[in-house]
């Protein structure tokens, strides 16, 4: 294996997740203590689920997780927990790959996996560095990377090592 990387989630986002769904859980659990003048109908109902919701999405993004490796026959990745299997991108699929930096939320709607509207497909959890690789199909799929020159040159050298065989 060339390049190896495993990002995360910011474990600033988790924790304000997190703090926000004990609040509203916290809230749920004392609210026969506070007037609820302000409160109509079955609002209050709704705050126990707010909180298990929260509780789950926050582990959920906990959970998450992109893996990349770059070995001697392409690039191989993962988007823990949504895909249960390794992606293979091999590199006779591959056009051309570029460092970039790009706007998460402007270029592609967030982070995660996520499609463009003409910038392709992305995988992304962290930062605004990533490789933009143009596929035979003049498809476009951008990785997220923190290591965009090691990155870079672990694909520049597989690719080349592929080429010689």
């Amino acid at each position: 294996m060339l390049y190896s990387e495993d990002q995360k989630f910011h474990k600033k986002f988790f924790y304000t997740i997190f703090a926000i769904s004990i609040v509203f859980f916290l809230f749920s659990l004392f609210a026969d203590d506070i007037p609820l003048d302000s409160f109509q109908g079955n609002d209050l109902n709704t705050l126990p689920v707010a909180a298990v919701m929260g509780v789950f999405l926050s582990f959920l993004f906990l959970l998450m997780k992109l893996k990349i490796r770059i070995d001697a026959t392409g690039i191989y990745f993962r988007f823990v927990p949504f895909h249960v299997k390794w992606y293979h991108l091999p590199f006779s699929e591959i056009e051309e790959a570029v460092s970039v930096t790009y706007r998460p939320i402007r270029d592609y709607g967030g982070r995660g996996i996520r499609y463009g509207w003409k910038k392709g497909k992305a995988y992304s959890l962290s930062g605004n560095k990533g490789i933009q690789i143009k596929t035979r199909k003049n498809e476009l799929i951008l990785f997220g990377t923190q290591h965009p020159e090691e990155f870079l040159k672990a694909l520049s050298h597989a690719h080349a090592a592929c080429r010689a065989e």
